[in-house]
């Protein structure tokens, strides 16, 4: 027979909210950096502890000397680089946030050869939010021609390609390994001499006595 109704479906077997994405890890986050010079205290590695707090009295915004400035940090691995956030300096207006209207980022591989190069120069916001197109590379460097560089905060999201191998010292043996001792090869082996004298034969140099008092 033929249905004169269609089929219900119960709305309980259709999910009501999209399943939750972790968030992509920022690859910078306390990894070794530096810059070309330090001032006020703006140590490099400021910028990769995870405060993205701008203002500068609160210390974790990095400062150079000024002149051509640059700063980088080693993400110790391969990654494709998706993009990147530029936390900017606040605490002085529109003066500080200036000091980033016109940068350079650049991203290098292991080798420290250039594999991308981007040019920033328009106002700088308190954020700047940078595409990267998913370059593969293990460093990211930012730098201005000339002026202070201060960086509250620069987080790299990507994913992680490869890790750089490293060497565990619990490999390497910390004893030299014991040698059983080889047998004498010639104890107690027939032995000859050209003459013999004082009742010295020649077998006394393989009885297993090293004493050399006659």
């Amino acid at each position: 027979s033929i249905p004169t109704t269609a089929p219900t479906f119960s709305p309980t077997s259709i999910p009501t909210t999209a399943p939750s994405l972790s968030p992509k890890p920022n690859l910078a986050l306390h990894r070794p950096a530096q810059q070309s010079s330090i001032a006020r205290g703006g140590d490099a590695n400021l910028a990769v502890d995870g405060n993205t707090n701008g203002n500068f009295g609160e210390g974790s915004v990095t400062h150079t000397h000024g002149g051509s400035s640059w700063w980088m940090v080693d993400l110790q691995l391969i990654a494709s680089i998706r993009d990147v956030k530029i936390y900017n300096r606040i605490d002085c207006g529109a003066y500080c946030m200036s000091l980033l209207n016109q940068f350079t980022i650049k991203v290098l591989d292991n080798s420290m050869n250039i594999v991308s190069s981007q040019a920033y120069d328009d106002t700088a916001p308190a954020m700047i939010h940078l595409q990267m197109g998913n370059v593969e590379g293990s460093y990211v460097r930012i730098s201005v021609p000339d002026g202070y560089l201060c960086l509250a905060e620069v987080e790299v999201y990507g994913n992680k390609l490869y890790d750089f191998p490293t060497f565990s010292p619990t490999n390497i043996p910390t004893t030299v390994p014991s040698l059983s001792p080889k047998p004498n090869l010639a104890l107690n082996k027939p032995a000859q001499q050209s003459s013999t004298a004082g009742g010295a034969g020649a077998s006394l140099a393989v009885d297993g006595n090293t004493n050399g008092m006659f």
